[in-house]
Parts: structure tokens; sequence; C-alpha cells
């Protein structure tokens, strides 16, 4: 290429802001960098191609790859003007020895992020030291996730007056030095905690939000700490553990939480376990006691909670009786959903007492921001009766709103069950669902996916439509016997989703 070549390439390249590259071998990848175009950049005459890049997106193995290398130690993508790196497959010591001088090149990086794969692992001392060595002289470094810190890095990161930073993920051990400090956070964007026990994320959880004057609220309901964060994420490691930490309920998430963050600012929160993790010992409930502390972020737009080893049980344990421990759970979820009328996104994914009818109207007026809803939902044909009358008789009366029934059109998809699932059910549960959330078309025990659950099918779809209607005309009482009962759930529920819709009726009696 001629320099005017090059520098017609350049009008275009100046207005560049983010470049992906993938470094892995060309013979080996089909959408890897040719060598040719490798050797093209090499003799570039320019000084920077990219003048205005902010953000390098570097993806791929790089262990035979020496063209790749070229590029990371020249000045033709790495410049000042580089705010944001991102590496994926590849370990830190690896991208860094590709890239000797990447903090000279690029002084004012913000943001750097590169794991290996998903699960982040513990480094060694020799990879840490080159980390440590590296982060450390960024001085305008606020977003991390990169696998373990030490106490250096973290010193770093939080010498700003006041400290802030915008995203750490960390993976956290319980014999992990920096957890004796206090490194006195005052505002985060998003922290997300790989920890090996619970005891471990509370005392990380404290070692980065509190310093020396920090006094620990003794009430969740009191005063709201000074520690901003506005998302927290909570993911058990599934790494052998070399130590072991001391074992704790989950309920000490939730405390730790409500002592260490400011109640104002506090938006999301995720709390999940894997069926790999054990750090959770596999027995208990989480009782509405210990969801309590959760009460005081009034400002939470999402809540997630998936603990496959501890089902919420929200009902007294003293209830004998079914209908009162129903009644009772359904109060409790009432009381709890009250107080964050903000929700967008809401999962409590280990019911111990799937919600009523009764019990999802309280959920869908507590918060009528929700798009995204995933509660055990089991439906009693008698409250699907009554809500339905209701419906009549407003509709009979010339009103055209029923006060006493929620709405909400943005959910598509609930874990919902009905009790009986009798053909005579169809009518009035199609009523009551296409009152309450119209845009509904999908119903599962799983995530509301399409192609990997029998359950998730859509009402417009012609051909199920037509088994629908062929079902229905050949329906009688021994059908319910003949037939599997998940064969039996996807053909009422297909006429319940297309009776919504108006592309079936179906009588009552």
């Amino acid at each position: 290429m001629t320099l005017e070549e090059w520098e017609i390439l350049l009008s275009f390249s100046r207005r560049v802001k983010t470049v992906t590259l993938d470094a892995r071998d060309s013979d080996e990848e089909i959408h890897a960098i040719d060598a040719c175009v490798y050797r093209a950049l090499s003799a570039c005459p320019l000084s920077n191609l990219f003048p205005k890049l902010h953000t390098l997106h570097v993806q791929g193995s790089t262990m035979y790859n020496s063209k790749y290398r070229l590029l990371m130690t020249s000045d033709l993508l790495l410049s000042s003007s580089l705010r944001a790196i991102r590496v994926t497959s590849m370990f830190p010591n690896s991208f860094f020895s590709d890239a000797p001088l990447l903090t000279k090149f690029c002084p004012l990086v913000e943001s750097f992020s590169c794991l290996h794969n998903t699960n982040p692992r513990l480094p060694d001392d020799g990879e840490l030291e080159l980390l440590t060595k590296t982060l450390c002289q960024w001085e305008h470094l606020r977003t991390v996730d990169c696998g373990a810190l030490n106490q250096d890095i973290l010193t770093h990161l939080t010498k700003a007056s006041p400290p802030s930073l915008g995203h750490l993920s960390v993976p956290v051990s319980t014999a992990a030095p920096w957890l004796s400090g206090q490194y006195g956070v005052r505002e985060i964007s998003r922290l997300s905690l790989n920890v090996d026990g619970i005891d471990t994320f509370s005392r990380a959880l404290k070692a980065l939000l509190l310093d020396e004057n920090s006094t620990v609220s003794p009430s969740f309901l009191s005063a709201s700490p000074v520690a901003r964060l506005h998302t927290v994420q909570f993911v058990p490691s599934t790494r052998p553990n070399v130590v072991k930490p001391s074992p704790r309920p989950p309920s000490l998430i939730f405390t730790s939480l409500a002592e260490c963050v400011s109640h104002a600012y506090l938006t999301s929160i995720t709390l999940s376990e894997s069926n790999r993790s054990s750090i959770i010992p596999p027995h208990g409930y989480l009782t509405k006691d210990a969801l309590s502390p959760l009460r005081a972020f009034s400002m939470l737009t999402e809540l997630m909670i998936d603990f496959h080893h501890h089902p919420i049980m929200l009902e007294d344990v003293a209830d004998n009786e079914d209908s009162d421990r129903d009644e009772n759970s359904d109060e409790a979820l009432t009381v709890l959903v009250s107080c964050w009328p903000r929700l967008e996104r809401l999962q409590l994914k280990t019911l111990q007492r799937p919600a009523s009818l009764a019990g999802l109207f309280a959920v869908l007026e507590s918060c009528p921001r929700l798009a995204y809803l995933n509660i055990a939902v089991r439906v009693d044909p008698r409250q699907v009766d009554v809500a339905a009358e209701s419906i009549s008789e407003s509709k009979f009366a010339g009103s055209t709103t029923v006060t006493q029934l929620p709405h909400n059109s943005v959910i598509t998809w609930l874990d919902i069950t009905h009790a009986s699932e009798r053909l005579h059910d169809i009518e009035p549960l199609a009523k009551v669902l296409h009152h309450v959330v119209p845009s509904l078309r999908t119903c599962n025990q799983g995530e509301p996916t399409v192609t990997s659950n029998m359950y998730s099918h859509l009402c417009n779809d012609e051909t199920s439509v037509q088994a629908a209607r062929a079902w229905l005309s050949t329906w009688d009482h021994s059908d319910r016997y003949e037939i599997t009962s998940i064969e039996w759930s996807i053909n009422f529920w297909t006429v319940v989703f297309a009776e919504m819709m108006g592309l079936v009726k179906v009588e009552r009696e």
C-alpha cells in the first residue's frame, strides 16, 4: 500500500472507537486475521491508525501467533486515547507478556477485564506479581475484572478521595490476606463476588465498603450507611477449597448487605447458587425473617434469588392446615414485595409453597413496573371462578375496568400451573389471564425459552392451534387417563393461550 492509500484508510479508521482483534492463529481459525493483513499493518507508515480508539477487545489464544504480538508492541493500535481493554480466552499474564509496553502507550486506561473462562481461578504468585505491576501503573483505573486481586491492587484502586469504583468483579477465598484490611469504598456501580463461602462474602463486603471510621448499623431499619453500592452479585465458587470457611446461614448475606450498603442507592441484587456449588449447607430454608433485611432497600428494580439447596419458606411452620399455609405464604409474600414498588425484575425461584392466584395479584399490584416475574404460581379453580365473575359483573355494569384486579401488559411468561386442568377450567382461566396479563404467551417450569422446554408454546402458532382444536374435538373424560400428564398440560395451556387470543372458543358448559 502506498502512503496515499494509507491516508484514505485513515480517513475512515479515524472514526473507529472500538476494535475487536481475533488473536488466534489464522491456520486454525477461519475467522482469524490472515497473515498478509498482519504484514501490511506492520508496514504501516502512520504513527497511529485509530487515533480515537476507546475500546480494544482481544479474543483468542496467542500461543502460536507471533504476528499478533507485533501489533501489541507498537502504537498502531495502542494509544493514549484507549480507555477500556477487554480480553477473553486468555490469562492476564499471557496478555501482559504479549504487550510489554501497554501502560506506556495507554496510560489512561479506566477499565480492564481479562478472563480465561467463566470460572475464574486463583493465580500463582508469579501471575499476581505481573498483574499487580501492570494495574498499579494505571492511575485512572476504576473497573477491574481479571481474577483474584491482592492488597496492593485494592489499595491502588481505592487511593482516590473519596474512593469510588465502577465495576469490580473478583473471586475471593477465605484465606485471601486482603480480607483483613479496610478500603472504605464510598461508591461502586457494580460489585460481583465469586466466593467460597457465605462468611467470605460478608468479610469481603465489610473489607471493601467499611473503614476505620465506619460504624455498622445494629438494625437494618435504622439510618443508612454511607457506602453507595448500586448492583451486587453473590456467586458461589465451584473451585475446591484449600481452606474451608466457617459454615454460616444464608441470612448472613442479607444482614451484611443491610449493614454495609446505603439503602437509598442499591437497585439490583443477584444471589445465585449453581447445582455444583456446595458452599451453602444443603439443609434448611430461607424464611421470611431471614429475607426481612432486604425490605430496607426500597429502591430495588431487580431482585434475583436462586438458591437450589435452600427453598424459600414464607409460611409459618406451625400452620397445620394447607389452606392456612397458603394464606400465610401469600400474606408474607405481599408484605415482602410491597417494600419494592420499583421492581422491574423479580425472581424467587425456589418457593417452597407456590403463590396462589391471590398472591400473584398482590405481587402485580405492589410492583406495577414488573417486566419479568419468576415465582412459582399454582392456580386454584375456585379463585379463578371468583376473579372471572368479578370481570363479568363489571362488564355487565358497564364499567371498562375491574378495579379489584391488577393489570400488567408487559409480562409474557410465567411459571404457572393449574390445580386441576379440566376442560371447563379453560374459559374462566383464559378470561382472567387475558385481563390481568394480556401479553402472556408461554408458561413452563423453567426459563422462558421456546426451543428447550416443552411447555413453551406460542399461542399464535398455527400448528399448535390446529392441534388444540383437534384435541378439543375428540376430548372426553376418558382421554384424561389415556395420555401422559405432560401431553395433557401442553394441550391444556395451548388452548388457554389460543382462547386468550380469540383463536378458539371454549364454552364453559
